[in-house]
């Protein structure tokens, strides 16, 4: 009986929630005492009492009532200081010792692998059987032990890439911030223009400078007076711009403005325009003089292109022969709205007309047909003028507009008896044994040729059959039946 084998039992229960009994006093002679162990699959795993806790059954007998029928009790086997297993464990009586035997299965029972941190550089997640890492931002490998090199994606937009651990770096070029380089530095922010208008750029920026200053920044006063601005005066630079004083009888800016004679109104018929030290009539068409007071006789100059000319006060009349309109008779008349092109489009010119004609006219109105024949187009056929183009008359065995295109008669299986070979403007047949003529359509007569030796000859389609005399055979009636049968003899 099991009560019999050991003096106590204790129930443990290890760091990893398993419960064991100790069965102290297990008598054997296999086993050392430190493996006599049976570990309990059956406890609630989820127990609060520590490693430490345990109980001592000092009574054994007391639960031989348990083991009655050892045979069919199920429990695990821990030996001290071994994993303990969870699966169902045979347990027996040696007949000769009168001593518990167990039979442990292979362990079963899942190992934690992320008490040991395996995962370098993230989190680790325990599985039946193993364990997988989820890896931290910028590791891989199985254990997220592998530096990813982001650099090779090449994130800096605007700078180069150095890489780190878990991580990279980018160093930005001049104008450029932000993680990835990717934000435009506005300089202007900075004011750096001093005398102009600032405009960020990608990676920089731009002053546009206000007149009188120039610079990267705007930071330089132009000299104005190097460009001698002042007409009739003395030049005085100044912090962006300059000042003319003014030699007498000249005003303005730049001393570039005479005394107006103009407010006096001196032009009768045309526009005052103000000179350096006096000033210019520019006068309305058709009148002349200092002041535009004299009458221009226009028709002097011969105005009116195909007309006569009448001068009036301030301008002229043209008087248009036929054929001629507009001011001065320079307009000629459309003739295509005659349509004088009978077979080609009208094209206006001055005092005439020009006809570009449709394909196969030609002449001045596009009234004579083009003889295309001339050219000979038609490659293999007879060529046919017609008004405004031409048609050929293909040979047999041509076709297209042009006669350029080879008939395939062979698509029309012409060769009756024989094999069709196309050619140009034609066909050959290579006729079948026994047939002749262009389409392979007659019969050779072969019997012409005698070819039975020793019968008559009886000519066929295709072919020709002997009649052998008596005592003759073979195709041609060439073999003796004689010779025959005394060759059979032989043998």
């Amino acid at each position: 009986m099991l009560g019999r084998a050991f003096t106590k039992i204790w129930r443990h229960k290890d760091s990893e929630n398993h419960y064991y009994l100790d069965l102290e006093g297990f008598q054997s002679k296999g086993p050392t005492q430190e493996d006599n162990v049976a570990y309990c699959p059956g406890q609630d795993a989820s127990s609060t009492e520590d490693s430490n806790d345990s109980n001592v059954y000092e009574h054994p007998e007391e639960v031989t009532d348990d083991y009655e029928h050892p045979e069919k009790v199920s429990f695990g086997y821990k030996a001290r200081g071994r994993p303990a297993v969870e699966s169902v464990t045979t347990t027996g009586v040696n007949a000769a010792t009168s001593l518990l035997t167990t039979t442990a299965p292979p362990p079963t029972t899942d190992v934690n692998e992320c008490t040991k941190n395996p995962c370098q550089q993230g989190r680790c997640v325990n599985k039946d059987g193993g364990y997988s890492c989820v890896c931290s931002p910028g590791w891989t490998g199985q254990n997220c032990q592998q530096d990813i090199n982001e650099c090779t994606r090449k994130p800096c937009q605007h700078g180069y890439c150095v890489n780190k651990d878990g991580g990279y770096n980018c160093t930005c070029a001049p104008g450029w911030t932000g993680q990835n380089c990717q934000q435009d530095i506005n300089e202007c922010a900075k004011r750096p223009c001093q005398h102009g208008h600032c405009a960020n750029k990608d990676g920089g920026y731009k002053c546009t400078c206000s007149l009188g200053w120039n610079g990267k920044n705007c930071q330089q006063d132009i000299n104005e007076c190097t460009r001698n601005p002042c007409q009739h005066g003395r030049c005085v630079n100044k912090d962006g711009g300059y000042k003319c004083t003014c030699s007498p009888g000249w005003t303005g800016q730049n001393c570039q403005q005479d005394i107006n004679e103009c407010v006096k109104t001196p032009c009768q018929h045309g526009r005052c325009v103000n000179k350096d030290g006096g000033y210019k009539c520019t006068c309305t068409s058709g009148w002349a003089g200092q002041n535009c007071q004299q009458d221009i006789n226009e028709c002097d100059k011969k105005p009116c292109q195909h007309g006569r000319c009448v001068n009036k006060d301030g301008g002229y009349t043209c008087v248009c022969p036929p054929g001629w309109t507009g001011q001065n008779c320079q307009q000629d008349i459309n003739e295509c709205t005659r349509n004088p092109c009978k077979h080609g489009r009208c094209v206006n010119k001055d005092s005439g007309y020009k006809c570009i004609c449709s394909p196969g006219w030609t002449g001045q109105n596009c009234q004579q047909d083009i003889n295309e024949c001339t050219r000979n187009p038609c490659q293999h056929g007879r060529c046919v003028n017609k008004d405004g183009g031409y048609k050929c008359t293909c040979l047999p065995g041509w076709t297209g507009q042009n006669c350029q295109q080879d008939v395939n008669e062979c698509v029309k299986t012409p060769c009756q008896h024989g094999y069709c070979e196309n050619k140009d403007g034609g066909y050959k047949c290579t006729c079948s044994p026994g047939w002749t003529g262009q389409n392979c359509q007659q019969d050779i007569n072969e019997c012409d040729k005698s070819p039975c030796q020793h019968g008559r000859c009886v000519n066929k389609d295709g072919g020709y059959t002997c009649a052998c005399s008596p005592g003759w055979t073979g195709q041609n009636c060439q073999q003796s039946k004689y010779l025959l049968s005394t060759f059979h003899v032989f043998l």
